[in-house]
Formats: C-alpha cells, sequence, structure tokens
C-alpha cells in the first residue's frame, strides 16, 4: 500500500495506469518509469487494459533514485511473498501490484484502501485517487516547472488543459508574486 501511495504521489498516473503497471515497464537503469497501458472497465463491468486515450497518454515519467530503492524493495518482497505461496512472478508481464492470486486488482482497490487509511487514522481533508495526480500537477507547477513539461509528464494532450485544469495555482503564484515585489519595494 505504501509504495502504491508513492507511486501515484511521484508520478502523476492515474489509477488505471497504476494498476496496469508491470515490471516491463519500470526502467532501474534509466530510473523511469513507462506508461503504455491502462486497466479499465469493458463490457459488462469486466476489467480490461487498453492502450491510453491519446498518444500523449504514452509516455516515460524520470523517477528519482530514493523512489527507484522503494521500487526494487518491493520487487524483493513481491517475489519473496508469491514464492512462499507457489506463484512464479519473474514473468515477462508481472504486475507491480496485484490481487492476492497475482491477477488485476479491481480498479476499486486503491480508493478502499485509501478509504481506510483515511478513517483508521482521522486524517482530513480526504483525498481521493484522483487528488494525488492534482496535488503531483500543482507541486510541479507550484516548484516552477515549465506547463509544457508537466502537460508531458501527465499526459495531457494539449498544455491548456493543464492551464484550464489548474489555473488556481497560477493564480497563488500571482498573488504571491505581487506580495513579494510589493515587500520589496518597501525596503
Amino acid at each position: 500500500i505504501f509504495i502504491m501511495f508513492r507511486v501515484l504521489a511521484f508520478t502523476g498516473v492515474r489509477r488505471g495506469e497504476l494498476l496496469a503497471l508491470t515490471w516491463n515497464d519500470v526502467s532501474f537503469k534509466e530510473n523511469s518509469i513507462k506508461v503504455n497501458k491502462t486497466l479499465t472497465q469493458g463490457d459488462k463491468g469486466h476489467q480490461i487494459v487498453q492502450a491510453p486515450k491519446t498518444r500523449a497518454g504514452r509516455r516515460t515519467i524520470p523517477v528519482d533514485g530514493q523512489k527507484m530503492a522503494y521500487l526494487k524493495r518491493w520487487r524483493r518482497i513481491q517475489q519473496e511473498t508469491f514464492l512462499q505461496l507457489g506463484i512464479n512472478t519473474m514473468q515477462p508481464n508481472q504486475l507491480l501490484f496485484t490481487n492476492t492470486k497475482n491477477g488485476y486488482q479491481s480498479l476499486n482497490t486503491p480508493s478502499k484502501r485509501l478509504h481506510k487509511l483515511q478513517d483508521d487514522n482521522g486524517l482530513t481533508p480526504r483525498i481521493t485517487i484522483h487528488g494525488f495526480r492534482h496535488s503531483f500537477i500543482s507541486n510541479l507547477l507550484i516548484a516552477g516547472v515549465p506547463v509544457t513539461s508537466v502537460q508531458k509528464l501527465v499526459g495531457h494532450t494539449d498544455p491548456t488543459i493543464t492551464l484550464g485544469v489548474y489555473a488556481h495555482v497560477s493564480a497563488k503564484q500571482e498573488t504571491e508574486a505581487t506580495a513579494a515585489l510589493a515587500k520589496y519595494m518597501q525596503n
């Protein structure tokens, strides 16, 4: 659960993209995660894996060394745990996050786990799984990362989508900028 939420928080992937990730998508050499598929709801409620909706949705996200170390540790734990159950996780398309039978988790599983963590620890305000993505994008923008870079990292087809959805971040930065200017001019 810890690793799942770390990946959500520090990559900005969508829920379906997270649940479709395989170890082939993780490059320990390049320190990156490749997003090239998503788990989604198909006909009659069956989960299916398909390509992202747009070409921009196919992307490679750089990941820092600490997160990669967590992923390496998680891979080892996953292999040991499933080996004890007689399940081989050394397959080419082994999922990062699985159910107890080494299959796809339900699309609702991340939300259920998050709600349990929030309830058990009295965490407020509540955040949604998609809120991790919003926080990732907002934090990048606040840190001064160019909008076009943020757009590419999160798979938006157009930077205006990133700007339109996250305009509140720009408004906050503008308020802080004018306050900083006013303070500077008083000196």
